[in-house]
């Protein structure tokens, strides 16, 4: 019988293997495509952890990790995780949820220790006031981030991406720290100059006073001139906000004092240097004047009471044309009502003169009963009021057309009453009486 070699018998079992594995993979919607790791290739320290993402939303699993003792290799969704578990390399095949072909390495390489130190360029920062300086960060492992900030009062720190910029803003020493998402960071050293350059060069910016107080509450003006003679100056750093507030309006510094005590502002002209201010603010307020020392020998007698003056007599003059004043207007009020009253009479005869000459109208305007003798010789419109008014609706009431009150007044029933009998005698109804309807009234 013929042997089977060692190594084909590795290779049968890992063809079984294989198969097996690939019969679990689990059970989900076919996927188009390998996944796109975000890194194919890690090394961590024993014990370090990362993590890889699988780009564009794919999920994975963990086909095969050819050496679990050198690292613990997992998937969940878009994130597989690798610790360290002993030296050494592992191959590991991720695969779209779905698939066991589509597929991609990730190489994970632990070491007993990882030296991922930071560089940068230049490693150390030396300005002038109002000087920048850009530091370019490499190395480490991944995204950088500042550790705590430097001296404010000597220096601001910002970074961007891989770019660190160092602005001067105080005479002193500082240092930024950077570090990756692994935690390896490093320093930058950082010296600012507030001297000239040379022997021969004058300060950037200079102020009209060198050292300024101001009593807190009060404002102080220094006046400010540059070495290349701008007009623009800014307040660039200020120590203590809470002691001096500093603003500048074209070549003026405006300093308002807020509370006791001192602090540091460094100027910026426009296109030129800088330099820095003491400022102090004093926050003594004036004490009151004390009272009039007593005497010696004892204490001062109290002041003489001021005696209160009588009230001023009144004037008999004055009363007098106060009287005089009242019963004038007490004349003419009584006169006023004489003459109410006797309007008051006239309004009452003269309303009891219209309603007799209305009564008697009426009652002779409505008295006629007999009026199938009357000629109709009028217009009769709305608002006529007459003996004929009468007869019209007397006439009109016996042939069916008027059913209101006989009143003598031409009124809404009354016109109402004319159309009708106009439309039934083919006369136009206008609604007043007319040559035409006369006629006819006086044939009916």
């Amino acid at each position: 019988m013929k042997m089977i070699s060692i190594k084909a018998m590795k290779s049968v079992f890992f063809g079984i293997g294989l198969v097996a594995m690939i019969a679990m993979v689990p059970a989900y919607a076919q996927t188009s495509g390998a996944p796109v790791l975000s890194q194919t290739s890690i090394t961590l320290g024993l014990g370090q952890t990362a993590t890889v993402t699988s780009q564009g939303g794919t999920n994975v699993y963990l086909l095969y990790n050819s050496s679990p003792i050198v690292a613990s290799i997992s998937a969940n969704g878009t994130q597989i995780t690798a610790t360290g578990v002993g030296l050494g390399s592992t191959s590991a095949n991720i695969c779209a949820v779905g698939s066991a072909s589509d597929c991609a390495n990730l190489t994970v390489t632990v070491q007993a220790t990882v030296a991922q130190a930071l560089s940068f360029n230049p490693s150390s920062v030396s300005l002038s006031l109002g000087g920048a300086q850009a530091v370019a960060v490499s190395g480490g492992n991944g995204t950088y981030s500042t550790s705590g900030s430097p001296n404010a009062s000597v220096a601001t720190a910002s970074l961007a991406s891989n770019t660190l910029t160092i602005t001067a803003v105080g005479a002193g020493t500082a240092a930024v720290t950077v570090c990756d998402q692994s935690q390896n960071c490093g320093t930058v050293n950082i010296t600012i100059s507030s001297s000239p350059t040379s022997a021969n060069q004058t300060a950037s910016v200079t102020f009209s006073v060198t050292n300024p107080e101001v009593a807190a509450g009060q404002t102080k003006v220094v006046s400010l001139t540059s070495r290349l003679g701008t007009f623009v100056f800014h307040v660039i750093y200020n120590s203590d906000a809470n002691v001096v507030q500093a603003t500048t309006d074209n070549a003026n510094l405006s300093l308002r004092g807020i509370s006791a005590g001192s602090a540091l502002l460094t100027v910026c002209a426009a296109g030129d240097g800088c330099n820095q201010l003491n400022v102090k603010v004093t926050g003594t307020v004036a004490s009151p004047a004390p009272p009039p020392s007593a005497p010696a020998g004892g204490t001062s007698p109290a002041p003489a009471p001021t005696p209160t003056p009588p009230p001023p007599a009144a004037s008999t003059t004055d009363t007098s044309s106060v009287l005089a004043a009242i019963q004038t207007m007490q004349t003419k009020l009584a006169q006023m009502l004489q003459e109410i009253q006797a309007m008051t009479a006239s309004l009452a005869k003269l309303s009891a003169t219209l309603l007799a000459q209305n009564t008697g109208k009426q009652t002779a305007i409505a008295g006629i009963s007999d009026t199938s003798s009357v000629t109709f010789t009028q217009y009769l419109v709305t608002g006529s009021e007459n003996y004929e008014v009468t007869a019209l609706q007397n006439l009109l009431t016996r042939l069916g057309f008027y059913s209101g009150p006989v009143s003598g007044y031409f009124g809404a029933l009354t016109e109402e009453a004319v159309r009708s009998y106009q439309s039934a005698r083919g006369i136009s109804p206008v609604g007043y009486v007319g040559p035409s309807t006369r006629t006819a009234l006086n044939a009916e």
